[in-house]
């Protein structure tokens, strides 16, 4: 028997079983007998396909301590012109002659400068305990 004409069969059973105008049709499972599995024969289960292979990545190359000093000290040349201020005269400094919406663009640049000098402080600091964990170069 196909799996078409047993769901036949469990239809049947349901229309014979149910009382005319319910509201929710029974569910055709609770329909199967003991002794139907004989007389349905399931399909073969699809071949799985086999997973694609895996591709090998290489070890991670870990920096030398002359790499990671090169790095330090990119940064730090980096980060040395953003400690000074946006405008050198005190007074521009505080907004004292710019006007509101000058002061306000010299605030916010210096703010983003102080950040970006925080963020290189933080990689120079990482950069610094890794250069202190490193072990030593052997020729």
């Amino acid at each position: 028997m196909t799996g078409d004409e047993y769901i036949a069969v469990l239809e049947q059973r349901r229309a014979e079983a149910a009382p005319a105008g319910e509201r929710f049709p029974a569910l055709l499972e609770w329909f199967v007998r003991p002794g139907d599995e004989e007389l349905f024969t399931p399909p073969e289960p699809p071949v799985r396909m086999t997973p694609p292979k895996v591709r090998m990545t290489r070890p991670r190359a870990r920096k030398t301590r002359t790499e990671l000093t090169a790095e330090r000290d990119r940064l730090t040349a980096l980060q040395a012109p953003l400690a000074e201020p946006v405008f050198p005269e005190t007074a521009a400094a505080h907004g004292v002659a710019l006007g509101p919406r000058r002061t306000a663009k010299a605030a916010a640049a210096q703010d983003q400068r102080l950040a970006r000098w925080a963020h290189l402080q933080r990689r120079i600091d990482a950069l610094n305990h890794r250069i202190a964990t490193t072990p030593e170069e052997t020729p």
